[in-house]
């Protein structure tokens, strides 16, 4: 190493840039080996030698939906030993997302083990006073849909939404049973804080204040 400069490696714990590379913009979309592989050499390039991409599971279609997220996790499979640096994932499964979870839970068993975010960014849809409308017709488009399909879609969504709580407790269970570590997104107090700890989710990831 004479003449070189030995550094220690990042280790990024949350990604999610990842997704430019399949989707630069909407209705876009690249071949996912591609993205995966030019992911990998960014990475390596940018001196991360750890990361964990922020698969975005989503109850929308479209870059985030579960469709997607299995064929993201078949090609990370097959791509592992072609990767530069050490690549591994991390479940972000929005709450509200149901029929996605029994996927989630298996891919907990994932080598190497995943790490699982929970995620709720749909309930700010909901808050009339955020003014959302124009985000909602940029989501709308990211999901390939039309804002007016976007609403009936978060109406049926909205309709299910007591099931939650239920689904994220068996999700942390499944997690704490094979030693995957869970992680809180967008925490908004001490008090959401406590409540996730005893449900096993030890890491708040981004806390709002």
């Amino acid at each position: 190493a004479t003449g070189l400069i030995v550094a220690p490696g990042i280790v990024d714990l949350h990604g999610d840039g990842f997704e430019k590379h399949f989707s630069p913009r909407a209705g876009v979309f690249f071949d996912i080996e591609v993205a995966l592989i030019e992911t990998d050499r960014q990475l390596l390039a940018n001196g991360i030698t750890t990361a964990y991409l922020a698969l975005t599971i989503s109850w929308e279609p479209g870059l985030r939906s579960l469709d997607n997220a299995r064929a993201v996790v078949d090609a990370w499979r097959r791509l592992r030993p072609r990767f530069v640096t050490d690549v591994r994932l991390q479940l972000r499964w929005e709450v509200f997302a149901l029929d996605a979870a029994e996927a989630v839970e298996g891919w907990l068993s994932l080598d190497p083990r995943p790490t699982l975010a929970f995620n709720d960014h749909f309930t700010m849809l909901l808050d009339p006073e955020m003014a959302q409308r124009q985000s909602v017709a940029d989501y709308a488009k990211r999901a390939g849909i039309s804002v007016a399909d976007y609403d009936t879609l978060t109406k049926r969504t909205v309709a299910r939404k007591d099931e939650a709580p239920d689904m994220i407790k068996r999700l942390t269970q499944a997690a704490a049973a094979v030693g995957a570590n869970c992680l809180a997104h967008d925490e908004k107090s001490a008090k959401v804080r406590r409540a996730n700890r005893e449900l096993g989710i030890s890491i708040s990831e981004y806390p709002v204040t």
